[in-house]
């Protein structure tokens, strides 16, 4: 039986994932997809998340694959009519604010930070499998998952 079971390994799964493992709780991440995502849903990741990310201890790694200074090309069917430097805006940076502006970052590069991360802590994201059915009682919730090699009833707290 698993402490916490959750469904869906992106950015928010994987977050819980990491700060539920790193206190001790047995956590097991499921994924539908078959492989972990390259295309990304988001472009930058905001200061008070990278605060979290800061304590959760995969700050240095997302801020390795980012950037404030994102070089910008506009147009007009096929003509370019800019050329330009987009930055993120944000607060001057001081001691109440250890990140002052969002950081442009590839959801991909996020999700793996958090993975290596949880690796580190013992876990592991269990891909192609999908959450079919769910029942729960006062003391157990079941979660039913399908996987490649069949069904699977896991009972989490």
């Amino acid at each position: 039986m698993a402490d916490v079971l959750i469904a869906g390994a992106g950015p928010t799964g994987l977050t819980l994932a990491c700060d539920l493992a790193r206190r001790g709780v047995d956590v097991r991440i499921v994924e539908m997809a078959d492989e972990h995502a390259i295309a990304s849903r988001a472009k930058t990741i905001q200061p008070r998340a990278l605060e979290v990310a800061d304590d959760l201890g995969t700050a240095k790694a997302i801020l390795a694959n980012g950037t404030a200074h994102v070089p910008t090309r506009h147009y007009d069917r096929d003509r370019v009519i800019s050329d330009g430097v987009e930055s993120a805006v944000g607060v001057p940076p001081g001691p109440e604010y250890p990140y002052p502006a969002p950081v442009w970052v590839a959801q991909p590069h996020v999700e793996a930070a958090f993975r290596d991360r949880l690796a580190d802590l013992g876990g592991v994201v269990e891909l192609g499998t999908e959450v079919v059915d769910l029942t729960q009682d006062a003391d157990v919730a079941t979660v039913t998952v399908r996987t490649a090699a069949g069904t699977e009833r896991i009972p989490a707290r």
